[in-house]
């Protein structure tokens, strides 16, 4: 893996799932200034807050064939790997794929990010352990001050 930094307004967002996951990938990708599609039959009280404040497109529906067509970045954020398995086999050589259950049929993945200062420190376990991330996070969040004056 190589890490980057993507602009990312200047990508077409997919999330399809609108649960925990699709709404923590929704708010990121928000807070970093681009745009979302979701598509999901049950979202999350914020997914339909943002669709309201019309901060994102919501389609209240089941994944379709031919949803994938026209993103840069797809995260699939369901609990239903028939629904992964259905979008990876659409997904074209020059779109990137984040499956949140199956680290195997990703080509990125996101790091752990603290900001602090206008310093972003990011840090991954190459997909292997979200939970140690968060927790070498929390480790570096109560050390920042030190580290970044």
């Amino acid at each position: 893996m190589y890490p980057v930094m993507l602009d990312i307004r200047r990508f077409k967002v997919l999330i399809i799932g609108g649960g925990k996951i699709g709404t923590r990938k929704t708010n990121g990708i928000l807070e970093a200034g681009g745009s979302a599609t979701v598509i999901a039959p049950h979202v999350s009280d914020t997914i339909q807050q943002l669709a309201a404040d019309d901060k994102i497109i919501l389609k209240r529906r089941a994944f379709a064939a031919g949803d994938t067509r026209g993103f840069d970045l797809i995260f699939l954020c369901t609990d239903d790997p028939l629904v992964h398995r259905a979008a990876e086999k659409e997904v074209g050589p020059h779109q990137l794929i984040n499956d949140t259950m199956k680290k195997a049929s990703s080509n990125f993945y996101n790091m752990g990010v603290l900001t602090e200062n206008e310093v972003v420190l990011a840090v991954s376990t190459l997909g292997k352990s979200p939970a140690h991330t968060k927790k070498v996070l929390e480790k570096l969040k109560k050390s920042a001050a030190d580290l970044l004056q």
